[in-house]
């Protein structure tokens, strides 16, 4: 078979949440609340995290405020070396809570990343205070966090 008949996938890279540390129960409300964002959630434990964090580079990473405060520099300083949000939390936060931070955290990551030049695979999301190019030009307002908030339009196009 000639080599251009070959038929090759290209790899796609997905936005990774990586929960550290967190409890099952825990994990599966991170799951719940990214299903509408579309970014993949993985886990890894203390041991692993280090690696994990460097080849996966995840835009958020969540962990339990107990743990954190087992060594807050070095945690600091692992998300800060991929440009990452460090989000803690309480084992028992609502999924309610818990979707709005994932949100804000990712907005966060991304737009930090943006600011260095990055460019992010997997997701159209910036922070809305920082949406549309700095010239002051009219662009199509992407949906954001707020939004999910807002009121549906009516028929006639008004709130």
């Amino acid at each position: 078979m000639p080599h251009g008949d070959h038929t090759t996938l290209t790899a796609v890279t997905a936005p990774t949440v990586l929960t550290l540390g967190c409890s099952s129960d825990l994990r599966a409300r991170c799951a719940a609340a990214l299903v509408s964002i579309g970014a993949i959630l993985k886990h890894t434990d203390l041991a692993g995290a280090v690696t994990y964090v460097a080849e996966r580079q995840p835009l958020v990473i969540v962990m339990p405020d107990d743990l954190y405060a087992f060594d807050p520099e070095e945690f600091d300083a692992l998300a800060r070396d991929v440009r990452a949000s460090l989000l803690r939390v309480d084992e028992d936060i609502a999924e309610a809570m818990l979707e709005l931070l994932l949100g804000a955290a990712i907005d966060a990551a991304i737009f930090r990343r943006r600011k260095e030049g990055a460019i992010i695979v997997g997701v159209d999301r910036a922070p809305p205070s920082r949406r549309g190019p700095p010239s002051g030009r009219a662009t199509v307002r992407r949906p954001s966090w707020s939004d999910l908030e807002a009121a549906p339009p009516s028929s006639q196009g008004r709130l």
